[in-house]
């Protein structure tokens, strides 16, 4: 998408921010993530990838900024049990390949609200998607965009994560990023990672080497393919083993879902192919709009 068309979606998630209404904090879980056989990432692989805390504590999942004021991760990761945890639980860090929250330069925040998908099943991980909201914008990193489809089997992805690369380490302190193949829904190793048949909402993806791969606990990792957001890391199998394959939440079946929980703008899906003038048009008028209001609002 050009970079025109990503400002004017920033400045409109922005002038809508001041809109929206106080939500009372539901909040998330604790786990610990894993990516066997990755490398570190760079800077400007994966800028949208944060880590996910528990306040106080360590290192909790993975998330992806989607919007400026939202972080999309796995539904699993907002659990402390049966129970939602309080949004007090969270802090979020951005802007950095150190999933600490003393590095220098990163951006650090807290969260005010938890929405996991109503639907969300735990036994079966189905709907496995969660929305935290932040306490404050973030203006200095682009948020993730969203692929339109799900991507065709066999379609080399990235993977991103603190993951430790051995299975019994721990998380890594450096971003890791490793390349996975989609496969095939009806896979044998796929049905055996998720214990049963894979849902329209859920995309398999593996190595398939010994030594690559995903392990539990590495939740809320994005799956990204040139550049867009196709997956959240849901179910991961084989810990580098042979033929291991992971499971993620294929967002393109959750579009609707995400924009509307969020309620503000996020840089719609695409197929890489770019956006037309008219929706640009549109676009520009609706970030007057909102402006206007928003001055009204300030003025009152």
């Amino acid at each position: 998408m050009p970079f025109g068309s990503r400002l004017l979606l920033l400045l409109a998630a922005s002038s809508f921010g001041c809109l929206l209404p106080l939500v009372t904090p539901l909040s998330a879980s604790g786990y610990e993530p894993r990516i066997v056989g990755g490398e570190n990432a760079t800077a400007t692989a994966s800028p949208y990838t944060v880590a996910i805390r528990l306040t106080g504590k360590d290192f909790l999942c993975n998330g992806i900024l989607i919007s400026n004021r939202d972080v999309l991760t796995a539904a699993q990761c907002v659990y402390n049990g049966n129970a939602i945890r309080s949004a007090s639980d969270f802090q979020v860090i951005l802007g950095t390949l150190i999933n600490s929250n003393s590095t220098t330069n990163a951006t650090v925040r807290t969260v005010t609200n938890v929405w996991p998908h109503g639907d969300f099943n735990s036994t079966l991980r189905i709907n496995d998607l969660a929305v935290l909201r932040l306490n404050n914008n973030v203006t200095n990193i682009t948020p993730a965009s969203f692929g339109a489809s799900t991507p065709a089997v066999n379609r080399s992805c990235d993977l991103f994560g603190w993951g430790a690369n051995t299975t019994t380490g721990r998380p890594a302190t450096t971003l890791q990023r490793i390349k996975l193949q989609v496969q095939s829904s009806s896979s044998a190793h796929c049905l055996k990672t998720a214990g049963a048949n894979l849902t329209s909402g859920m995309l398999c993806a593996g190595d398939l080497q010994v030594g690559r791969g995903a392990c539990p606990g590495d939740l809320g990792a994005p799956f990204i393919c040139d550049g867009r957001l196709f997956g959240v890391l849901s179910t991961a199998g084989g810990c580098g083993a042979a033929n291991g394959t992971s499971i993620f939440t294929d967002t393109t079946k959750f579009t609707s879902w995400i924009i509307n929980r969020v309620q503000q703008a996020v840089v719609p899906p695409s197929d890489g192919s770019g956006g037309g003038g008219a929706a640009q048009a549109v676009l520009q008028l609706t970030v007057l709009v909102l402006s206007v209001v928003c001055s009204m609002v300030m003025v009152k």
